[in-house]
């Protein structure tokens, strides 16, 4: 164990990720089971609190959830072997990559068109903070300031892609089934692709590569980061 991740070895660090964890659990089960009483009015689109779960930020939250709390399992009951496995350093960059990814998005793209929630739900706008900041930036500082001696191996950006991949794979699928999307951009029937089926299949195609090239580019930059914070640490 090196001088990085001894503070996330104790008991405070545990009861910190079991608190953060438990916290981002009962957010997502608020939003949807608040959904159609509250929230309905001003988000028709997203037709029923079961649907959350199709959000790239409500699942990949979700994950996030999980891994802290398991984390804070892990050190509470000392299982060594699982808390390695939980602070491998190419899935602690992966989650940050996705969080900091959908963040992005989120804040460039989707709140300026869908604005926050009014003032008198001001507790979902908390949520949304949450879930776009304060977790993304979480998972960043424990990438970053529990770095150990291990480099991340330059193949996990390819592997990096197979969860957007299953994720897009599967809102297609129950797209296809439902006329449901939980993003209007990739919704064929979105009136900005002008009805045309070669222009939506295009457009659609042209915003999954510009997503893909973004969630690149952050796991590029993390994984340089990260194994120059390595080197420089064992050349002090």
């Amino acid at each position: 164990m090196t001088k990085h991740t001894k503070i996330f070895n104790n008991g405070w660090f545990a009861v910190f990720a079991l608190a953060a964890g438990l916290t981002g659990l009962v957010f997502i089960i608020t939003l949807a089971a608040a959904y159609d009483t509250y929230l309905y009015a001003e988000f028709p689109y997203a037709v029923s609190g079961s649907n959350y779960v199709f959000y790239f930020t409500i699942f990949t939250n979700l994950l996030a959830d999980i891994w802290l709390i398991a984390v804070g399992i892990s050190i509470l009951v000392k299982k060594e072997k699982m808390r390695c496995f939980l602070f491998k350093p190419e899935l602690r960059m992966l989650l940050a990559a996705y969080l900091v990814s959908l963040s992005i998005v989120y804040y460039a793209t989707i709140l300026p068109q869908t604005g926050f929630y009014s003032s008198a739900l001001w507790f979902y706008n908390l949520i949304d903070f949450w879930n776009h900041l304060i977790v993304p930036l979480c998972m960043t500082a424990l990438l970053f300031f529990s770095a150990d001696a291990r480099k991340i191996d330059k193949r996990i950006l390819a592997l990096g892609y197979l969860y957007p991949a299953a994720y897009l794979t599967v809102i297609f699928i129950n797209g296809g089934l439902t006329s449901w999307y939980p993003y209007p951009f990739f919704d064929p029937a979105w009136s900005f692709y002008m009805d045309n089926a070669l222009n939506s299949t295009l457009m659609i195609a042209l915003i999954i590569v510009a997503l893909f090239g973004i969630l690149g580019l952050i796991q590029l930059g993390a994984l340089k980061m990260y194994n120059h914070r390595i080197k420089t640490s064992k050349e002090r």
